[in-house]
């Protein structure tokens, strides 16, 4: 049997509406991607009182650019425990080849921010 949802405009098939269950994010109420998001507004807020310069990357393959005493770093932020793809290793190792800073922010378990400096 043939939905209406395929063939919209057949006047002999019959359109259904097929209401789907919500299904509940992993992590409470929010979703992995405004879990992340908010991470990555945390550690900006954290770098700023360090002292960088913080601002949004103009790549897709890390989070921020920040900057401090005339260096640039690039930032990613995982707050699982992802990995980084290997569009964003190689981005990240290009951009040490080229002399920039790479500092990677991860959440600890106990919540704190981890920073690692490449």
């Amino acid at each position: 049997m043939q939905f209406g949802i395929f063939y919209p405009q057949s006047p002999r098939i019959p359109s259904m509406h097929i209401e789907l269950p919500r299904i509940k994010p992993i992590f409470g109420e929010k979703s992995i991607k405004e879990t992340g998001r908010e991470f990555e507004l945390r550690v900006r807020r954290d770098l700023r009182k360090k002292g960088y310069k913080v601002s949004k990357a103009k790549s897709r393959h890390y989070d921020w650019l920040a900057e401090r005493g005339g260096k640039a770093y690039l930032v990613e932020c995982k707050c699982t425990t992802a990995r980084l793809s290997p569009n964003q290793e190689n981005y990240l190792i290009a951009g040490i080849k080229k002399g920039k800073k790479v500092i990677i922010a991860r959440k600890t378990r106990t919540g704190r921010i981890n920073y690692k400096r490449y």
